[in-house]
């Protein structure tokens, strides 16, 4: 999937899939609680809810955790170099590992 078409999808919410860096449920910044990978689950600051967020061109944006099936669309449409950063010093077998539990938690969830 190219980026101007993944810029086209939407979820439910009625939110372009670049998302948005506040919680879309309380409109909190929840940036800073974000830790060193550009992918995961955390909870917001503001009303403690749990969000998904995913990095997209070097920004992250920020899911309601009910749109889990619409992240796994994102998350699978971001070409593979923007998943993790060489910088973070993985191995191959880390990034696979990492990659996979982020999956199996989106999966789970929706």
């Amino acid at each position: 999937m190219s980026w101007a078409s993944l810029r086209e999808l939407r979820y439910a919410g009625g939110m372009s899939a670049v998302g948005s860096a506040c919680c879309p449920h309380c409109a909190a910044r929840v940036a800073t609680r974000v830790g060193r990978l550009p992918f995961g689950a955390v909870d917001c600051d503001g009303c403690g809810r749990p969000l998904w967020f995913v990095t997209v061109e070097g920004e992250g944006k920020f899911f309601a955790h009910a749109e889990a099936k619409f992240v796994r669309r994102l998350f699978d449409a971001l070409p593979h170099h923007q998943l993790l950063p060489r910088e973070l010093g993985m191995d191959s077998m880390d990034v696979v590992e990492v990659v996979i539990e982020f999956e199996e938690a989106l999966e789970r969830a929706g």
